[in-house]
């Protein structure tokens, strides 16, 4: 038989102890990790309070059959260097002990092999290293000749308010380690801890004691069966791949019909939507944009009339009164911006009306779950940077301009204002970085040579990527990564089509959502993919992906009021969804929209 106890607690009864972050989340997710057919575990969770020594043994006691391997594992304070000897604390209004003599003894007299986790805070102690406290609890327990596995963490009090690293990266390499087809060992789960360097280095201290005896974490694939689907049936035919919507040609010939006849029965505003509509199916050419001018004027609508003279102007169309009217308005440094984006504004797409409103529901519908899923993918792939706090910017005092700008171009879009870090070098001078507190990274030559309304451009193009429906969009962003979350969601969702083909990329994927989709959340992910295939599914997010861009790209065009700018830049730095030609294609005709408009005049920014 094998074994699992887990116990653990935030401490919140006893009012002595600071509380500590996480612990009934790391319970949660340790145990369904265990229980799963490639670990084998029976698991038993407890909270780490008074009669915790009890319920062990009742545990131990009640087996019907021999406990072979026994994984025990505590999370939560312990006395390090108290006159008596170390012990577990346990949580109550009254503290209580858990022995390690009593341990000893239980491990002794009930199991044949174990492994002990011990990830232990120090209490009433502000003096003993984690280093030293991970000697004296070794000290205390550990005997070579016994057949007990020790792994054992350490890390002070005022750390309590953060989520334990240790169980953190433990719970990540198991997840890690779930293609695994041979059985792994104590020493080798420490060795794979080790291996994550970043992550590991984070530890304040922790160390293995290894046994007289092998002791088997996992059991490997061998055992795997009904968890999650084993690889099946042929794979499916690709999708096309996704396209954003267009207007086509015979659509715009059509639009410019119904723009000339509304025109001619002055029916200004009919025929100013019409013109748009062409516009955006060439919105280089220059007689029609010349008409929305005229249109705009007409309609008394001088924004929208200086907007139609920047886009002259920029594909070298408009004429000398054109050009005068283009420069007068022309803004210099930062708007001068009396309000702001809203969340309405962002739940309306106001940035990109033309978002298909099932696909926001299913990218919605993967939330938080895949966020933390994406974020071990980033770890486990080793795209998150170490970030130090010598390398952070307080947005609260720099008076730096790159952080200045930030924090204007944030609260101008309504967007959240994230911790920044500036490195010596980030690929593309910006990026989100893949952390679980919203965080943006800076290369040192960034601000070097832009002006303010440049900086707020390429800001508010980074910044767009932090909301909510766009955050899985910068965690999955490697080539097929996507296409593995699809087939991973089919899979935890039990598809209707197909059998899922899963490699172990989505295997991974499809265990952390098991752990995190459930009740509501999972329902309203099922029915939303229905009967899709993965190729299907793995299609639409890639074309929320492109639509994020061009909300991205507008966000900048909005931020700067500057049609010239925004070109200029998206010329020498387009977004990777498509070439610049085509995303400064996409500004003009949305510049002259009707979103776009109303923004700039409940901003205060508008001519006239």
């Amino acid at each position: 038989m094998r074994l699992a106890v887990l116990a653990a607690s935030s401490y919140a009864a006893c009012e002595k102890l600071p509380e500590l972050a996480g612990t009934t989340l790391d319970l949660d997710l340790l145990g369904q990790r265990l229980s799963e057919a490639d670990a084998g575990f029976t698991v038993h969770a407890f909270r780490a309070e008074r009669g915790l020594a009890e319920a062990v043994e009742q545990v131990l006691g009640e087996a019907r059959e021999p406990v072979e391997s026994l994984l025990f594992f505590f999370s939560g304070y312990a006395l390090v260097a108290d006159e008596r000897g170390p012990a577990l604390l346990l949580d109550g209004e009254r503290l209580a002990t858990f022995s390690f003599k009593r341990l000893k003894r239980l491990l002794g007299e009930r199991t044949r092999r174990a492994l002990v986790v011990l990830d232990t805070v120090s209490a009433f102690d502000g003096k003993t290293s984690p280093a030293a406290a991970v000697q004296l609890l070794r000290d205390a327990l550990y005997e070579p000749s016994a057949p007990v596995h020790f792994l054992i963490a350490n890390r002070p009090e005022d750390s309590s308010h953060e989520r334990s690293p240790f169980t953190s990266l433990l719970e990540l390499v198991l997840d890690w380690q779930s293609a695994r087809n041979a059985p792994l060992g104590a020493e080798e789960l420490f060795a794979a801890m080790q291996a994550e360097e970043s992550m590991f280095a984070a530890l304040p201290a922790a160390e293995h004691a290894p046994g007289s005896a092998p002791f088997e974490v996992l059991l490997g694939n061998r055992a795997v069966g009904a968890s999650i689907p084993p690889e099946a049936p042929p794979e499916e035919a690709p999708a096309e791949a996704p396209a954003l919507p267009r207007v086509d040609a015979e659509e715009r010939t059509r639009a410019l019909e119904t723009s000339r006849a509304a025109e001619e029965r002055g029916s200004y505003e009919e025929a100013l939507d019409a013109l748009r509509l062409a516009l955006r199916a060439d919105p280089r050419d220059s007689k029609a944009l010349g008409r929305a001018l005229v249109l705009f004027e007409l309609c008394e609508r001088p924004d929208g009339r200086w907007n139609a003279a920047c886009a002259l102007e920029l594909f070298g169309g408009a004429n000398e009164s054109e050009l005068e009217l283009a420069a007068a308005h022309r803004p210099e440094g930062l708007l001068q911006a009396l309000g702001c984006v809203t969340e309405g504004d962002w739940l309306k797409n106001q940035l990109c009306p033309e978002r298909d409103p099932a696909d926001e529901a299913l990218v919605r519908a993967f939330g938080e779950p895949a966020v933390s899923v994406g974020l071990e993918t980033a770890w486990r792939k080793r795209r998150a940077p170490v970030l130090l706090s010598s390398t952070e910017q307080d947005l609260e005092k720099s008076t730096t301009t790159l952080a200045r700008t930030l924090v204007w171009t944030a609260r101008l879009l309504g967007l959240p204002r994230p911790r920044l870090h500036v490195l010596d070098a980030v690929p593309g001078e910006l990026a989100v970085a893949p952390a679980q507190e919203l965080t943006v990274l800076a290369g040192k030559v960034l601000a070097s040579g832009l002006t303010l309304p440049e900086l707020a451009f390429r800001w508010a193009r980074c910044l767009v990527m932090l909301r909510p429906e766009h955050r899985l969009l910068t965690l999955f962003a490697e080539p097929g990564e996507l296409e593995a979350l699809a087939r991973a969601a089919l899979s935890v969702v039990g598809s209707a089509a197909a059998p899922v083909r899963l490699d172990s990329e989505a295997r991974l994927l499809a265990r952390g959502l098991k752990r995190r989709l459930k009740g509501p959340a999972l329902t309203n992910l099922a029915t939303l993919i229905g009967s899709s295939s993965a190729s299907s599914i793995a299609a639409r997010l890639r074309l929320w992906g492109l639509t994020a861009e061009r909300v991205a790209a507008r966000a900048g065009l909005l931020a700067t009021g500057n049609l010239a700018l925004a070109a200029r830049l998206t010329e020498s730095a387009p977004l990777p969804g498509s070439n610049g030609q085509e995303q400064i294609d996409d500004l003009v005709a949305f510049s002259l929209s009707e979103q776009y408009l109303g923004l700039r005049q409940r901003l205060g920014i508008a001519v006239g």
